[in-house]
């Protein structure tokens, strides 16, 4: 598979060619499941430009109110959800937020599966980081979990 030989170039070597970014919009659900074109979206993601980035997240977030959205079936799967984690270590900060809120729904059913867990870690990982930069500035915090804002660094996400 072309995509394959992408996953070959060390990351400091990857110049993503427009070609496997157009291969993997429209298809990030279809080829993060298999172990091998999980590692190139991975590779992807890591030197995409912010424009590319952006539609791989929206695909995945899927629309407002869907309640089976790319990202869950990809949370709880084995190979896809590295993809999730690496979308969310390179996202911006909006577009990692707006993941956050994508997830934020399904994190009762993502407690039930290991690699949910995985991500549920992640995101408790970047929340507690924007709570304290919200509280070294005295800000208040723009993100709320299951409708209760954090009180201290402590809280968890349920």
């Amino acid at each position: 598979m072309i995509l394959q030989r992408f996953t070959a170039y060390k990351t400091h070597e990857l110049q993503p060619k427009r070609f496997e970014l157009e291969r993997i919009t429209g298809n990030v659900l279809r080829f993060a499941v298999h172990k091998f074109a999980s590692n190139v979206i991975e590779k992807c993601l890591i030197c995409a430009s912010p424009h590319h980035k952006t539609l791989l997240i929206n695909e995945v977030c899927g629309e407002p109110g869907d309640p089976s959205p790319p990202i869950l079936i990809m949370m709880k799967d084995q190979f896809a959800n590295y993809v999730v984690q690496k979308m969310l270590d390179t996202a911006d900060p909006a577009y990692r937020k707006k993941m956050m809120y994508a997830i934020k729904p399904h994190i009762p059913v993502l407690r039930k599966f290991s690699y949910g867990k995985h991500i549920i870690t992640k995101l408790e990982k970047y929340f507690q980081k924007q709570n304290n930069n919200h509280n070294q500035h005295n800000q208040p915090i723009p993100f709320e979990l299951n409708g209760v804002q954090n009180q201290s660094a402590n809280n968890a996400l349920l």
